[in-house]
Order: structure tokens, then C-alpha cells, then sequence
């Protein structure tokens, strides 16, 4: 009999389905308080970078529990984006916009903060927004957004590329690009 502890660790280790994606939605836009949003949005953030790391590994059933496991190479976000990283779906930009988003994610985990309080505030405004519509991928630091929205911006552009990646939207050609085949394309080292 599995223990209490496993059995929640077999949730945790999960795929996110579209019954997530809905329950996600509501509570985001809901706009809870700051903490509740970064929670959320990073943690929906996470799952599409597990996402990416499934189509790009094509794991099997049991590999994938131990590959997430809190042990195993996949076992906490930093680890993640490292992977992501190395394996070349994720480029510079993004890596650096996703270890400042890691940061404010412990962050707001430990701490009862806002986006407007000075420390995150000032990290928020080092992240780079990647324009998604027109390629080559550009960045675009649009200075009068507040620390929430670019958090926010950064967060869904990149939710996006993970998912075009890995298959989560199809045949999506803003002008006659195709995302997804190079999903960084613009910005691999």
C-alpha cells in the first residue's frame, strides 16, 4: 500500500490536463491578490515546461514518475529549466527570464510580498518580453508596464512557446512563420 506521502507525490508528478487549464483560469482571473497570481501563473508555468520535456523525451509511464520525482533530474523547477536549456528548446532570453521568475516565485512563496515591493519590482523590470506575433524574436522592454504586468506578459509569452513546442498549438503562423519547429529560433546561442 502506497503511503500518504507517495500517493501526493503521484499527484504532484501528474500531467496537467485541460481540466487544470480551466480550474487555472478561473482562479488567475479571478485576480486574487499578488502572491495567489504568481503562485498560479508559475506553477501553470511549470507544468507547460513538463510539457515541453515530455514531447521532447518521450518518456514512458515509469520513467516519467522517477524523472520527476523530488530526487530525479526533473524534480524541482530549476532543474527543469536546465534541462530545457540543454536539451535547446529554451534560449537565453527565456532561460534568464525563467531563473528571475524562479526567484520571484520563492519569493512570494516565503514571504507575504506585492509585486510593487521594491525587491520584486526591481526584478520584475529586468524581465525581457519576447515578441511572439512578429518574428525574429524580438525583445521588447515596454518600460511603463507595471512589475505585474510584465510578470504576467513574460510569464504567458512563454507558456505559449512551451506549448507550441509541444504541440498545444497547432499550425499557429503569425505572419508566415511556423512556432514551434525552432521555438527559440531567434534566440538560441
Amino acid at each position: 500500500m502506497a503511503s500518504d506521502l507517495s500517493r501526493l507525490r503521484k499527484l504532484t508528478t501528474a500531467p496537467a490536463t485541460g481540466d487544470h487549464q480551466e480550474e487555472f483560469d478561473k482562479q488567475v482571473n479571478a485576480k486574487h491578490d499578488d502572491r495567489g497570481v504568481c503562485l498560479l501563473i508559475v506553477a501553470q508555468l511549470e507544468n507547460e515546461l513538463d510539457r515541453a520535456l515530455d514531447h521532447y523525451l518521450q518518456l514512458a509511464n515509469d520513467q516519467r514518475a522517477d524523472f520527476y520525482d523530488q530526487e530525479g533530474p526533473a524534480g524541482n523547477f530549476s532543474r527543469k529549466i536546465a534541462l530545457a536549456c540543454a536539451l535547446g528548446f529554451v534560449g537565453p532570453i527565456s532561460r534568464e527570464n525563467l531563473r528571475f521568475i524562479r526567484h520571484i516565485w520563492n519569493a512570494f512563496a516565503k514571504q507575504p510580498i506585492k509585486f510593487d515591493t521594491a525587491e520584486v519590482a526591481a526584478v520584475c523590470n529586468n524581465l525581457k518580453i519576447i515578441n511572439i506575433y512578429d518574428r525574429p524574436v524580438e525583445t521588447d522592454q515596454q518600460p511603463k508596464l507595471k512589475p505585474r504586468q510584465r510578470f504576467e506578459n513574460v510569464c504567458a509569452s512563454t507558456m505559449l512557446l512551451l506549448a507550441s513546442y509541444a504541440g498545444g498549438v497547432k499550425e499557429w503562423k503569425p505572419g508566415e512563420s511556423e512556432l514551434g519547429k525552432s521555438l527559440w529560433s531567434g534566440e538560441l546561442p
